[in-house]
């Protein structure tokens, strides 16, 4: 594209100019919302299975999402503190996408500084254990 003077050209670059500052990133998902994490208490979660797991921790009342484990794989994850207190007995539980079907391990609880980790084969869970 050739320009046939110079106005025309720094008219064209105050415009991308202009463009590019309306066009921000979007906040992320529940950017807005505070997020603490307990984070001496670190949880990891081992997938010997072949496909990915959702990963939720909870207590009795409710179960929050932890994240995703691919198949084969080892991933960390802090305990997000609005779990309650660290005293609370807590579980996890895993499903694959679109699987009715969970597994879920027995009631434990945490103290800070733990390592927690927890095992899951295929149809079944290994218990939790902490260091």
């Amino acid at each position: 594209m050739r320009f046939r003077n110079r106005i025309q050209l720094e008219g064209l670059v105050l415009m991308a100019g202009v463009v590019m500052l309306g066009c921000k990133a979007a906040p992320p998902p529940d950017a807005t919302l505070p997020r603490f994490v307990l984070a001496d208490v670190i949880v990891s979660v081992t997938n010997r299975s072949t496909t990915a797991m959702e990963v939720y921790a909870g207590t009795a009342e409710r179960d929050l999402p932890l994240g995703t484990v691919p198949g084969r794989s080892t991933r960390s994850f802090s305990l997000p503190s609005d779990l309650g207190r660290p005293a609370s007995p807590l579980h996890f539980e895993a499903h694959g996408p679109n699987s009715p079907v969970a597994v879920r391990s027995d009631t434990f609880r945490v103290a800070p500084g733990e390592l927690v980790l927890w095992t899951l084969d295929e149809h079944a869970a290994g218990p939790v254990t902490k260091r």
